[in-house]
């Protein structure tokens, strides 16, 4: 039993290696592989020992960042061949948190910040080529900033300043003192690398960059004409859900507990499609509100009968994996009228969602006529190719 005061409650796994015989494909990473999954008034707990079995990893939940007894809290939750993703979308809705994907082998779910350690030591990085000869302090501030949004949202105390001072050749050194956890102070050494234009230090990005949350929106005017060939008579709501979740290979999931009454009453849903039978679901269960999930998943929440938004981007929380690059993007800025319009144009074109995150940063320096990006690398290549076209406008 947990006491009540433990801060992390952890379901651990016993994790087979995998072997590949030559000529085979390499296996998947867990957080890709499909998994089916069925919790019908069960827990977390349930979800978590079920994703466990398929898919071998082991759920962290830190627990001081939720209200109530969060882990038995009720679940509603039915899946088609959905990836590990797909379900932890919809789960972190389910309860209003985020999670982050920790190796091959673990999810952590938490509403903030809670995990990262910050440490005590300051590290001092050369800005001198970003500020330039009677530099701007507080733009300059607010550039290197602009990729350390996530600092008040952290534990301890994390900070970032800019001090000034004579160098052993007489000229002005102008530095960025943080202090700043793993692997922020990896990013921001790269991103003042990338900043001026030189190699980085310490090329420490990670060997296994992560893509996009989403790379492949659910195309759901398709998926909703779906048709469900049902019972003529009609099945229970746990029986079209699972009609619902394995035509359309997604995930379903109740943002609440259906109430008493509903579950007493259980009317038999009729044939029909992807999106009349989804509908139907909800209003059985006083949610009438459809929340469709850009990477294939289908949250049931308060709201008027039929409504239905589309949500893009994700709950995972982005932190190690990031890729951190530089670009020339002097001939850019001045083709959009100036830098805060190129990185305006930017964030408006190539994956907007993104930059919402507050690790992930895009940034450009007058002074150096470079921006710098940190985000999955596949964010970070459409960056690249969105400023040669704009340059050669």
């Amino acid at each position: 039993m947990v006491k009540p005061t433990a801060r992390l409650l952890l379901f651990f796994c016993w994790l087979v290696p995998l072997r590949i015989a030559a000529g085979e494909e390499p296996a998947l990473p867990p957080y890709e592989r499909s998994i089916r999954l069925e919790v019908w008034g069960g827990t977390l707990v349930d979800a978590a020992r079920e994703m466990r079995r398929q898919a071998g990893v082991e759920i962290a939940i830190f627990l001081s960042d939720f209200s109530g007894d969060v882990e038995n809290q009720p679940l509603y939750l039915v899946t088609g061949d959905a990836t590990l993703r797909q379900v932890m979308e919809c789960i972190a809705r389910r309860y209003g948190c985020r999670y982050r994907m920790v190796r091959n082998s673990r999810i952590e779910m938490s509403r903030g910040y809670d995990w990262v350690e910050v440490g005590s030591a300051a590290k001092f990085y050369d800005i001198t080529p970003i500020f330039g000869p009677g530099g701007d302090m507080d733009a300059t501030l607010r550039l290197l900033g602009e990729f350390l949004r996530v600092l008040p949202l952290l534990p301890g105390h994390p900070f970032l300043a800019i001090e000034e001072s004579p160098s052993e050749d007489g000229t002005k050194l102008v530095e960025a003192v943080a202090i700043l956890p793993h692997p922020l102070n990896v990013y921001f050494e790269q991103v003042v690398a990338a900043l001026a234009g030189r190699a980085s230090a310490n090329p420490e990005t990670a060997a296994q960059p992560v893509r996009a949350r989403v790379e492949r929106a659910t195309e759901w005017k398709e998926v909703l004409a779906i048709g469900l060939d049902l019972s003529e008579t009609g099945v229970p709501p746990r029986e079209a859900a699972r009609a619902v979740a394995r035509s359309a290979n997604a995930a379903l999931v109740w943002k609440s507990r259906p109430s008493e009454e509903a579950l007493r009453r259980e009317p038999v849903v009729r044939g029909g499609t992807v999106g009349v039978v989804s509908r139907e679901l909800g209003a059985w269960s006083g949610l009438g509100k459809r929340i469709l999930l850009e990477g294939g998943g289908i949250v049931l929440d308060a709201g008027r009968d039929g409504e239905i938004e589309e949500e893009k981007g994700g709950r995972e929380f982005f932190w190690e994996g990031l890729s951190v690059s530089g670009f020339g993007a002097a001939r850019a800025a001045a083709r959009s009228g100036g830098g805060d319009e190129l990185l305006a144009r930017l964030r408006k074109e190539v994956f907007p969602e993104i930059w919402l995150d507050p690790v992930c940063g895009i940034g450009y320096s007058p002074v150096t006529g470079r921006i710098a990006v940190v985000a999955p690398l596949n964010v970070v290549e459409a960056v690249g190719q969105a400023l040669r076209i704009i340059a050669e406008g």
